[in-house]
Formats: structure tokens, sequence, C-alpha cells
């Protein structure tokens, strides 16, 4: 979906994008219907040749958002982080069951998972690209518990994200 506004001083318009809105829905109808992960997604789209509108292949972390994105389904929380949520007067591209159904399904597989996306962030991660593959850099906090003195140690460990190349070995 594109907002776009026509004249200064009027009402912004939301405008489903030709070419993104039936990826959009496919990739929800998938997750739906055969269960498709947000792996397999990504995978689905590089190979159809899909970028994004700045001309790169979409992250997984990109699919996840789009998997949990209620603006598709016609509502939206403003300000962000309120809490306040509207129901736009847009036509939304997919039904509010199919977009609840996804949902549910994405939100379980991380609880099954116990993955916590974003929650935490690393100083490198950003700065940092994998020499082998060049994707970015990813990190994971590991934590020992030193038997003699009962004290925790915390390690953190990088490295490649996969995202360009998934069968990177780095």
């Amino acid at each position: 979906l594109t907002i776009r506004s026509t004249k200064i001083g009027e009402p912004s318009q939301v405008i489903p994008d030709p070419e993104r809105a039936p990826v959009i829905k496919e990739m929800y109808r998938r997750v739906a219907e055969t269960g498709a992960t947000g792996r397999q997604i990504k995978d689905w789209l590089d190979r159809s040749g899909f970028r994004t509108r700045g001309g790169k292949k979409a992250s997984l972390s990109v699919v996840y958002r789009v998997l949990r994105e209620p603006f598709y389904a016609g509502t939206f929380e403003y300000p962000v982080g309120s809490g306040t949520w509207y129901k736009g007067s847009y036509e939304p591209i997919l039904p509010q069951k199919l977009f609840e159904q996804v949902r549910e399904i994405v939100n379980e597989r991380l609880r099954a998972n116990d993955v916590k996306p974003w929650s935490k962030e690393f100083d490198f991660t950003r700065l940092m690209k994998c020499g082998n593959c060049g994707s970015g850099i990813t990190a994971m906090e590991k934590v020992k518990l030193i038997k003699s003195t009962g004290q925790e140690k915390r390690y953190v460990y990088y490295f490649c994200d996969h995202a360009l190349n998934k069968n990177c070995k780095e």
C-alpha cells in the first residue's frame, strides 16, 4: 500500500501498490494454506525475482514484518506504541480473518522456538559484513554458569545471518 497526497492540504489516500499487493496476498496465502515458514517465503521471493523499492532482495526480517503488519488488513496504530488503534478508510488488501490466522501461526512459531526477535541489540551487528558472502552479521548471547563461584559468564557470538547466501559456512 502506498500513501499519497494529491495536493497540499488535502487528505492522503492509501492506494494499493499494483506490483507488491499481489505478492503480499500470496505470502499470507502460503503461510495460511501450506504452513510456509518465513525462510520458505523468503526463498520463494528470491526465486521469483522480487525486489524491495530500493532494488534489494527482501530480508528475512522484512518477511516477518510484513506477516505481522495489521495495516494490510485495514487497521493501524497511531501514534505507534500508543495502543490507540484505528480502522482505515482505505480498502485493505487482506481480509481480517486471514491476517489474524497468519499472525497466530507466526506468533505460535516464535513461542514454540522461544524466539524473541529484536529483543537485544548487539554492538557490531550493523557495522560488519560476512567476509565470505557479504551478508550481515548477527549475534547471540549465551550464559554459562560457573559452578565453583555460582556466577554467570556471558559470551556473545557473532556469525553470518545467511541473508545473501543461505549455504554460507561462516
